[in-house]
């Protein structure tokens, strides 16, 4: 098994009357949790994995093409093509929604995200018998997770800003 962490950023506001510091960290921990198992954050995970396994396969080829790589095999494949191919239903008569729900089976049976202890520190591990798809799969969670988190923020950022330069003729 792989593993990688993530550290969360408490939470902004401050308690309500009568709830601790700490219950706010708990809620916000858990809505983190609920986030990183979603079934949309899943599909974008899967998504990531897929445009991996595309850009490595452009690079192969091109690599191929220009004639810089002449012992390479042109039947390598990459571990998330692989990682794909083993969670894809084989067969022509699979449609698209059994071929994603078994991409998600596979993706959640393999896949370990909980808090360490009381902490801010959420550890997200995928096992697999290639230690190295491991970590490329445990690693895509995590930063896919991370880059939307970035991209909310900018996106409420924004709003922010717009809401501020729209009220500053009213000052």
């Amino acid at each position: 098994e792989a593993t990688t962490q993530l550290i969360v950023d408490g939470p902004m506001r401050t308690a309500p009357d009568g709830a601790g510091a700490q219950d706010m960290l708990d809620t916000s921990i858990d809505n983190h949790l609920t986030m990183l198992l979603s079934q949309g954050h899943l599909r974008r995970v899967v998504a990531a994995l897929r445009k991996a396994e595309a850009d490595q396969q452009a690079d192969v080829g091109g690599a191929a093409a220009q004639g810089s790589a002449p012992d390479a095999p042109t039947e390598k494949r990459s571990f998330a093509a692989n990682f794909l191919d083993g969670i894809l239903p084989h067969g022509s008569d699979a449609s698209p929604q059994a071929a994603d729900a078994a991409e998600l089976k596979t993706l959640r049976r393999g896949l370990r995200v909980g808090q360490e202890l009381r902490s801010r520190v959420i550890t997200v591990g995928f096992a697999d018998n290639d230690p190295v798809r491991a970590a490329l799969v445990a690693n895509t969670f995590a930063q896919v997770y991370v880059d939307d988190l970035a991209r909310n923020s900018q996106t409420a950022d924004k709003a922010e800003l717009a809401s501020i330069i729209a009220a500053l003729p009213t000052v």
